[in-house]
């Protein structure tokens, strides 16, 4: 079962499986995905491979690059650099334990997060850098053609469209299992999670802050007509 329900002491408790939540992230990027150029996506799923193919190897290729540039770093802060006689200092930073310890496993669990993020962020970046426009809306193009007359020429466009969204939001979606192939084993070890869900103060804090939300609610209406009526 994907997603159930029991009571426990007045509480709800709803249970995730891993397969829920493996779902949650492809749904997610798919969206992203049908959403962004399909390049982005591409570029975006190169990072993220990168990142897995190395977590894979724990990072290792990179661990003594990343000690060896602390060190660096370190030795030009305390004056190494401009000092007189600077074997001391070079001595003193080779004594500091290195910042990516290999038989550590937490500090290599960081430092495998770290990586991927940073990769996904870096390619993330580069698509965005590259290809700055969003995905054509077939939607929009439908509607418009309704309105319109019908051609072959239109009728191409939007087969054309339509490939290329569906490649971006498959490319999305395996962008979300590369993201769930690395956070859930590593931080979702266990086979199931339980988010429970006091039933009165959930309500409480919904009936509370019902207000906030509707005020927001008008002001992007208010926005959304305001942004209507400029390009009128």
């Amino acid at each position: 079962m994907l997603l159930s329900r029991s009571p426990q002491e007045g509480l709800q408790v709803v249970e995730l499986t891993a397969t829920t939540v493996v779902l949650i992230f492809v749904a997610f990027f798919a969206y992203l995905g049908y959403r962004r150029d399909v390049r982005r996506n591409l570029v975006f799923f190169f990072g993220l491979l990168v990142g897995t193919l190395l977590c894979q190897v724990d990072s290792k290729p990179l661990v003594p690059v990343v000690n060896r540039f602390v060190r660096l770093f370190l030795f030009a802060a305390k004056g190494g650099v401009l000092a007189d006689n600077p074997l001391p200092i070079w001595e003193a930073v080779k004594k500091r334990p290195p910042l990516v310890n290999v038989d550590d496993p937490q500090n290599m669990l960081w430092f495998n997060t770290a990586v991927f993020v940073a990769l996904g962020v870096f390619f993330y970046w580069l698509g965005n850098r590259f290809w700055r426009g969003g995905a054509p809306d077939i939607l929009a193009m439908a509607r418009s053609r309704l309105e319109g007359k019908k051609s072959k020429k239109s009728v191409n466009r939007m087969v054309s469209v339509f490939f290329t969204q569906l490649t971006g939001t498959v490319v999305g979606g395996l962008n979300g299992f590369l993201v769930a192939m690395f956070f859930i084993p590593r931080y979702l070890a266990a086979t199931k999670t339980l988010v429970v869900i006091p039933g009165t103060a959930a309500w409480d804090l919904l009936t509370r802050n019902l207000r906030y939300a509707i005020v927001v609610v008008l002001l992007v209406f208010i926005v959304r007509g305001w942004q209507q009526a400029k390009k009128r």
